[in-house]
């Protein structure tokens, strides 16, 4: 598999404050453009918006807040400012939110046999992250092109976690190099509404704050182990966290999907 991962710097939390010359709760502290505090609190900017999501706030106890926050964006470039912060003090549950960026691009629908390059470029800084947590990109496939959710599959592609028994759903089925880095795919099933869907994760051996990734040898991954059925389409890309419990911020620098 070819020209997956073009550009990873290895995560570090200490490499990622040195190379800020401000820091992000300073950055957050100033007015910016668009912000929210709302349970599904969004906004759009062009083919792309940020989204709160807040969905499993009810579980997560007193003083427990999330901020997301969209300061300005360059289509051609990618590059631009925005993020969230969080403080879920409550270490018990699951997950508690998943702020993300979502995509409106017109590469989606795309059924999994037409075999197109679907890349996804993403540059973040994670700043004073406690508790347990991932950031992520969530893939949901249909039957057909239609872009309501949850979907009948849904594929996480894990770029860094942390925390005690921060662990995909389901069970790791094996391990395997994509683009010179490995990845732990699970395969699981997950529910909710009433309704239940096929899981799988591709969690990455060493996290990494800054990738530019080719959606299309994942899914083409799972194709050939005989789990995703290649005429299904992908209809919604998002990149966000995953917050099981603690405090922290994020700051997003650049994101495209081309």
């Amino acid at each position: 598999m070819n020209t997956l991962i073009k550009k990873c710097r290895p995560f570090t939390f200490a490499r990622t404050l040195c190379l800020l010359t401000i820091s992000l709760t300073a950055l957050i502290s100033k007015a910016q453009a668009w912000d929210s505090t709302e349970v599904q609190g969004k906004y759009t900017f062009g083919n792309y918006w940020i989204q709160n999501n807040m969905f499993g706030l009810s579980s997560a106890g007193t003083g427990a807040w999330q901020y997301i926050y969209w300061s300005s964006y360059t289509a051609s470039t990618g590059y631009g400012s925005m993020g969230w912060q969080w403080n879920y003090p409550n270490a018990g549950g699951g997950v508690k939110a998943y702020p993300y960026i979502g995509t409106v691009t017109s590469k989606l629908p795309s059924q999994v046999s037409a075999n197109r390059d679907i890349n996804v470029q993403w540059e973040f800084y994670p700043s004073n992250v406690t508790g347990r947590w991932n950031n992520s990109l969530d893939l949901w496939l249909m039957q057909d092109s239609n872009f309501y959710l949850p979907g009948k599959v849904e594929i996480m592609i894990w770029l860094g976690y942390g925390g005690n028994y921060v662990n995909p759903s389901g069970v790791k089925v094996f391990t395997t190099s994509i683009s010179g880095a490995m990845w732990e795919v699970w395969k699981g099933t997950e529910s909710g509404n009433g309704q239940t869907w096929d899981y799988y994760a591709f969690r990455r051996v060493g996290n990494v704050t800054t990738c530019n990734i080719n959606l299309r040898w994942f899914m083409n991954t799972l194709v050939d182990s005989g789990w995703l059925n290649s005429s299904y389409y992908l209809t919604q890309i998002h990149a966000g966290m995953e917050i099981f419990e603690g405090s922290g911020s994020v700051w997003v620098n650049k994101y495209r999907v081309y």
